[in-house]
């Protein structure tokens, strides 16, 4: 017989529970909650650092707390950070948290490998290289790391083509859309004729929602200082069906394969179609993104034409003291590993020295030393540098 054992643990995550806070009420509410996520990816406290070493060992599954009034799910971007595997979602309502857990688990089978430095044998290796050293510099060791480099995708928005009228509905039910549509079609959609309908006047949004790491969006170079996470273009009018834009937009992440790109469309200051992608799956060149209804179903062709080119890394001027902190340690053991390489250059050269001026006939070059001033001369099968 097999047995089974499910243990049921509450953490409370000081971090993640003000971001919560964060996010209710006031300046509408998606915003504030965008915004006090984005601040927690790119400087989480060291409880999530704590709870990302003890994910790398257990399972760990998010539930919404059960006294909740409201059937909106939370994001699971706080909890993907903090290294869980699972999240509880309603995918009754398409809002934010599903569109991201479809967009990170597309075509992946479901399954994502979590990054390299919140694995447990990252954990392991941190901890024995650091041995020694004092908790407050072991707290610091968890992703996102550093990165004085960050990746920058720009996005030239050409033109969006067949954007639906006001009121008509173009569902496409191409994949598994067609199996779900016959039995319940409240999930998918029905089409609606376009007959007498007037045209749309859009005009396009792109915001960044990152698991973890630093990241902005911005229309100019070099990028200024102010962070922001949602450009918008100005309107095209009355012109839905082939609108011009032109903007050239600049999504700069530390962590581009943590970091989610979405696409919407507004029309009369409603959202009525969008695109969700991982930035770092983007590829280089002149693409399309076929947008989806608010229902999550594409739309029959309603396509947005971009040129997607990958620019060289922008300097990182964002860094938090935790990153900052972690920089210097590297730092100071870089410094202290060549110290000893080049005590160990002093010692060979004394030695090489020592050998061929002691009158025993020995010849220099015969040890491997290279008078020609390169440092480097073969003896077999090996180097020796001097």
């Amino acid at each position: 017989a097999v047995l089974g054992l499910h243990v049921v643990e509450r953490v409370q995550i000081e971090g993640l529970k003000r971001t919560a806070e964060a996010s209710r009420g006031g300046l509408t509410s998606g915003q504030k909650s965008m915004r006090a996520i984005a601040r927690l990816a790119a400087d989480p406290p060291p409880e999530v650092g704590a709870m990302q070493r003890r994910t790398s060992k257990k399972l760990i599954r998010l539930f919404p707390l059960g006294l909740r009034f409201s059937g909106r799910n939370m994001s699971p971007l706080p909890g993907w950070l903090a290294g869980a595997h699972h999240a509880c979602l309603n995918f009754s309502d398409v809002d934010l948290a599903v569109q991201v857990h479809f967009a990170l688990f597309n075509g992946s089978g479901g399954y994502i490998a979590k990054p390299s430095d919140m694995q447990g044998h990252a954990f392991e290796e941190e901890r024995s290289r650091r041995n020694g050293d004092d908790d407050f510099r072991w707290r610091d060791a968890y992703w996102p790391p550093p990165r004085g480099k960050l990746h920058r995708t720009t996005i030239s928005l050409l033109s969006l083509h067949c954007l639906p009228k006001r009121k008509e509905r173009r569902p496409c039910y191409d994949g598994s859309r067609r199996a779900c549509h016959g039995f319940l079609p409240e999930l998918s959609g029905t089409s609606a004729p376009a007959d007498n309908l007037e045209t749309s006047s859009p005009q396009i949004s792109l915001s960044l929602h990152p698991i973890g790491g630093f990241c902005t969006i911005s229309d100019k170079l070099p990028l200024p200082l102010r962070v922001e996470s949602e450009f918008t273009t100005a309107t095209a009018v009355g012109n839905g069906m082939n609108a011009a834009f032109g903007d050239v937009v600049h999504c700069v992440a530390a962590e581009p394969q943590a970091t989610f790109l979405r696409v919407s469309v507004i029309d009369a200051g409603q959202e009525v179609c969008y695109e969700i992608c991982v930035l770092g799956r983007l590829k280089h060149g002149f693409r399309v993104l076929q947008m989806r209804s608010l229902l999550g179903t594409r739309i029959e062709l309603c396509v947005l034409f971009v040129q997607i080119i990958f620019g060289s890394g922008e300097r990182n001027q964002w860094q938090t003291a935790r990153q900052l902190r972690l920089k210097e340690d590297i730092g100071d053991e870089f410094e202290a590993l060549k110290g000893e390489v080049g005590h160990l250059r002093a010692s060979l050269a004394c030695r090489t020295s020592t050998c061929s001026s002691a009158g025993d006939g020995v010849d220099s070059t015969s040890l491997g030393y290279a008078p020609n001033g390169y440092g480097f001369k073969a003896v077999g099968d090996t180097f020796l540098h001097v």
